[in-house]
């Protein structure tokens, strides 16, 4: 199923929680469109290419298109994102990045790499 990120944000809200979520439940609902598939591209394309990946710039157009987003694919983009911030939250109190909905806008602002 293909869906814009209106339509995935307002069927997406919580799910029920399932295993290797947060105890708070499943992602929050956040913003997958061109901007932030542009910038996932570039990172996936880089980390890629210095992992060996033939291929790597191809793979990441290919799995962070513009449009045509699945919802399995904005599945897999809460995760990361949620993962990322969990991360952030254990690596020290005070992290600026520490929920997912403080670490989108640094995504695609520049100010957080998730390569890094």
């Amino acid at each position: 199923m293909s869906c814009a990120t209106r339509v995935l944000r307002s069927k997406c809200g919580r799910r029920r929680t399932a295993p290797g979520q947060t105890p708070g439940g499943a992602p929050r609902a956040l913003i997958l469109d061109q901007r932030v598939a542009r910038v996932l591209r570039v990172r996936a394309a880089r980390v890629g290419r210095e992992s060996g990946v033939p291929d790597a710039a191809d793979t990441a157009a290919w799995i962070w298109s513009d449009t045509g987003w699945t919802s399995h694919r904005y599945d897999v983009y809460l995760r990361f994102m949620t993962a990322a911030a969990d991360r952030s939250a254990r690596a020290g109190p005070g992290r600026p990045w520490s929920r997912p909905d403080v670490l989108e806008p640094a995504l695609f602002e520049g100010a957080w790499d998730p390569a890094a």
